[in-house]
């Protein structure tokens, strides 16, 4: 019951540090890729395991519109991709959500999807990106803003470090339609709580190395860390979560 679990979180963290990496760099424009990847996650959610997954991974970067694993993009202003300067794309993404069977007892939560808004920069100094993502269809009627930044290292020829800080903010609807316990939802173990206003921050590293001219490995690390209000929650077991994962595209 994170803001994208298991497996989705994992996707939106690799399609979030690719489509940037993709973004900065213009000889990949236009491509395809297509690939693999596995990893795992811990968990924040009480009586809820670690997950393991294995991920397809499909993606496009065009001039302006770009697709990648659970989130596509169409840009309205700004320059080609590679280029420094600003931007502004509008976003669907999806948020997917599997209620784990051993919370049968709670009500349904719903997976749906969020649209919105980028705006975002880039330059030498590496890349800033805000969104604003609101459901858009109806299940949990909140919004949520994200800031993040990331910079590409280039270590040698084909290895690339990219590491990331972000920082997201979710409104009360949001933030209790995934966190909050209902009035029906109270038992002995289970207070009604209701977390309001709130949000995470997370801290990433991406690895690429490229083995050709179109195959690349890839490498993702990121650490998500609840706000006091999400972790007082009694549905959560702890204050963070940790998805690792690796994988290998082949670009067309």
């Amino acid at each position: 019951m994170t803001n994208r679990m298991a497996a989705s979180r994992a996707a939106s963290a690799l399609a979030g540090s690719l489509t940037a990496f993709f973004a900065t760099t213009p000889a990949f424009a236009g491509e395809f890729s297509l690939g693999l990847a596995a990893g795992t996650q811990t968990t924040l959610y009480r009586d809820q395991d670690d997950e393991a997954f294995v991920i397809p991974v499909v993606g496009y970067e065009g001039e302006r519109f770009s697709y990648f694993l659970d989130t596509a993009a169409y840009q309205l202003f700004g320059g080609e991709a590679g280029e420094t300067g600003w931007r502004v794309r509008a976003l669907a993404s999806a948020r997917i959500f599997d209620q784990p069977k051993r919370n049968a007892d709670l009500e349904k939560r719903h997976s749906t999807v969020d649209v919105g808004l980028e705006s975002g920069a880039q330059g030498p100094w590496g890349s800033l990106n805000l969104q604003f993502l609101t459901d858009a269809m109806n299940h949990h009627d909140g919004f949520e803003i994200d800031l993040t930044y990331a910079y590409e290292l280039k270590v040698t020829e084909r290895l690339s470090l990219s590491p990331s800080l972000g920082i997201s903010y979710y409104d009360e609807k949001l933030a209790d339609y995934y966190f909050g316990v209902r009035p029906s939802e109270v038992r002995t173990s289970r207070a009604e709580y209701h977390p309001g206003k709130s949000g995470v921050a997370t801290v990433g590293l991406m690895t690429i190395y490229a083995l050709t001219d179109h195959w690349m490995l890839v490498g993702v690390v990121e650490e998500m860390v609840l706000s006091d209000e999400l972790a007082d929650s009694p549905l959560v077991e702890t204050d963070s979560s940790t998805t690792a994962l690796v994988g290998v595209l082949y670009r067309f």
